[in-house]
């Protein structure tokens, strides 16, 4: 269960900006999600077997540059941004 300041937390963090409504709809999403996923801790798992992947790396694509987005095109929704670069909140002294 989600508390009402997680909620807030992960809404603070998200920049969203929502309603009363939009507030009690969003809470009461995120806990059937959490319940949800919550359900996979209760598995039964224990007459499975384990099976594993690995790729090899001759099975991997050869890495080629490709064109990518200008730099304006990029940023341009940026909500913070100076000279051409994003602005973030710093977050190491």
């Amino acid at each position: 269960m989600l508390s009402d300041s997680e909620f807030e937390h992960l809404r603070n963090l998200s920049k969203l900006e929502l309603s009363e409504g939009e507030i009690n709809k969003f809470k009461a999403d995120f806990n059937d999600v959490i319940a949800f996923a919550s359900q996979v801790s209760k598995a039964q798992v224990d007459l499975t077997k384990s099976y594993f992947s690995s790729i090899k790396m001759e099975d991997l694509r050869e890495d080629m540059p490709k064109p990518s987005l200008k730099q304006e095109e990029v940023i341009k929704n940026a909500p913070n941004k100076k000279n051409g670069c994003f602005v973030v909140p710093r977050i190491m002294e």
